[in-house]
């Protein structure tokens, strides 16, 4: 009998991860570009998300604010311009706090992107996070996050 209910859990846990991969949606062109342009330290060359000291960071990655020691307050702005022509512009705005506690870190980020674009007609995204995450032994961190 517990043989075969840790058989069931397991089984519905597997469903449970490759659910969203199952999922067959049309996924717009451009889509991919969201999450590097929530953050203007995340839209350049050789941006790092394993690990960073603000609450972007965090969203994409939960377990990065584990080993932060200091209060963050972060906001960032992209203006993401139309080289063509110069007369499309679209926005990015990231508004984050990470606030480190004796128990667990703390952090949570708003995210507006709008994108008038033909080439990536993501149209308006407005994206609300809130992570905890805790470390766990020097240099390991476990993270949840709620998007």
């Amino acid at each position: 009998m517990f043989r075969k209910s840790r058989l069931i859990v397991f089984i519905g846990a597997l469903g449970l991860m490759l659910a969203p991969a199952l999922s067959f949606g049309q996924v717009p062109n451009g889509t991919e570009q969201v999450l590097p342009l929530a953050h203007a330290s995340q839209a350049g060359a050789g941006a790092f998300i394993a690990r960073g000291s603000n609450a972007s960071a965090a969203a994409l990655n939960p377990a990065a604010g584990a080993l932060e020691q200091r209060l963050t307050v972060d906001a960032s702005y992209i203006l993401i311009s139309d080289m063509a022509s110069g007369e499309e512009f679209g926005h990015s705005v990231d508004l984050g706090v990470l606030m480190p506690t004796r128990f667990a870190v703390f952090s949570s980020s708003l995210q507006f992107l709008t994108s008038p674009f033909e080439e990536m007609p993501l149209g308006s995204n407005f994206t609300a996070s809130l992570q905890i995450s805790k470390e766990l032994w020097s240099k390991l961190g476990l993270g949840l996050g709620l998007k």
